[in-house]
């Protein structure tokens, strides 16, 4: 059973990624959680508060998953296969884009950054940064292994990720997460990230 701190905070969460977070109070996420204000107030000082845990909690799961996805890919043996490309879809699609909590913090990320210098960086950040860092070293790999066409692993992460992106604003982030939203992004980005693959030169990659 989560606690009354875990309630809070998924609370807040839930109505920062649908108002934003100006568009919330105390007395909101209070209500939502069935909770008198001075019950919040012994968990979190703050509203900010509440935010600054939500966001190093984001960031702490979002660094923990780049590593672990990195370190997988580099233990692997042997050249870069079917299940190299696989596993990174998966773990960015389904384990990120997809995933509730890392979802609604994105979602409150898109709206803040035209308010909010700093959670601008952060969106920036783990939106575009450091996964297309991530895919260019990655392409880069894969150049070198001579498994796709030679291309600089920055061009390459940016036709790669450019649909993606796309397609997670289209039905992953124009409201709450829902089942056709996520069919319809599994259907759109994998459908892209054969046709991308076997448009370059290689046929490896088979959607499970």
């Amino acid at each position: 059973m989560a606690s009354t701190k875990e309630k809070i905070t998924a609370a807040a969460l839930a109505l920062f990624a649908q108002r934003g977070y100006d568009g919330v109070s105390v007395r909101d996420i209070c209500k939502q959680v069935g909770i008198k204000e001075s019950s919040l107030y012994y968990h979190f000082p703050s509203k900010q508060a509440i935010l600054t845990t939500l966001l190093s909690h984001f960031e702490n799961r979002a660094a923990e998953g780049m590593a672990q996805l990195e370190q997988a890919l580099g233990n692997q043996q042997g050249p870069w296969g079917q299940v190299s490309y696989r596993m990174v879809c998966q773990a960015f699609f389904e384990g990120y884009l997809m995933d509730p909590f890392c979802n609604q913090v994105l979602r409150l990320l898109q709206m803040e950054q035209f308010h909010n210098p700093d959670l601008g960086e952060i969106y920036e950040r783990w939106m575009f940064r450091v996964p297309l860092a991530f895919q260019g070293q990655m392409f880069t790999a894969l150049v070198d292994l001579g498994l796709l066409h030679p291309a600089t692993g920055e061009d390459l992460a940016v036709a790669f990720y450019g649909p993606i992106h796309l397609f997670a604003q289209r039905w992953l982030f124009r409201g709450p997460l829902s089942e056709a939203g996520k069919a319809a992004f599994r259907q759109a980005a994998y459908r892209h990230v054969q046709r991308f693959f076997q448009e370059r030169g290689t046929d490896a990659w088979q959607p499970s």
